[in-house]
């Protein structure tokens, strides 16, 4: 699968109608700064907690709108986690 490293309007318009907002939320952080991990993202995001973003990222990883884009050294942990990136395929363009 490919990677999208810059937000890809055309894309996020055309999934934007079936996703809930925080869906949205989060879509876009990933979007606008991909290879992040969870608690980079909600550093990002502003939530208080990676509980609060996990499921919705987990419901777009089962979507296929984002995929796994490999393990390094989370900045906020110190602890190797996983990093997200939008995914680039026909099933969300």
């Amino acid at each position: 699968m490919s990677f999208v490293r810059d937000t890809s309007l055309e894309a996020f318009l055309s999934i934007k109608g079936s996703l809930g907002a925080m869906q949205q939320v989060v879509y876009s952080a990933i979007a606008n700064n991909p290879y992040l991990t969870d608690r980079e993202l909600v550093n990002i995001i502003g939530l208080s907690d990676a509980n609060m973003l996990r499921p919705r990222r987990k419901e777009l990883l089962g979507k296929g709108f984002i995929d796994d884009a490999g393990v390094r050294e989370c900045s906020v942990s110190g602890k190797k986690a996983h990093v997200w990136a939008i995914t680039l395929g026909v099933d969300n363009v």
